[in-house]
């Protein structure tokens, strides 16, 4: 992690937990909670995009251009192989979008001529107007080469 200024404030344990939970997406809530952590145990640093909740995008009513690609559950592609996503959900063909930091996780997305998305991951070269369509495990590579990379019309709606 890069330095970044850290900013000290009081929050409550459970708002702790919950950004362990957005920073560490493979760590829940129920497993920090099972686990013997304490408040005095916990020290977080805030990332350059502390920041981040102020400036999340909101729904629009008219449609953006953006680059979508595709992606499948694969340890070449994603490191691992099991389908989990960077909100801890499992990634379903057709519906999980990887997308900018920008964007939090559950906002729906609908992207013109193929449906809504729902932004459930997140992805190294996914900045900006960048999106990533989930097209499934091992089993589906050859969809999502064929789909390639498309300049397409977005609109956030919730």
């Amino acid at each position: 992690m890069s330095k970044t200024k850290i900013k000290y404030a009081q929050i409550s344990l459970l708002s702790v937990l919950i950004l362990i939970s957005w920073y560490f997406p493979t760590i829940t809530i129920k497993n920090l909670l099972a686990s013997s952590l304490t408040a005095k145990t916990i020290v977080i640093i805030m990332p350059a995009q502390a920041e981040m909740a102020e400036t999340m995008q909101e729904p629009t009513q008219t449609y953006a251009k953006g680059l979508f690609t595709a992606y499948n559950s694969t340890v070449e592609q994603c490191g691992k192989d099991n389908g989990i996503t960077a909100s801890g959900k499992l990634g379903r063909p057709m519906h999980t979008l990887a997308c900018p930091p920008e964007y939090k996780m559950g906002t729906e997305i609908e992207i013109k001529g193929y449906g809504v998305y729902v932004c459930e991951d997140r992805g190294g070269a996914i900045k900006e107007n960048r999106f990533d369509i989930y097209f499934g495990g091992e089993d589906k590579v050859s969809e999502a080469k064929k789909f390639g990379s498309k300049n397409l019309e977005y609109k956030i709606l919730k």
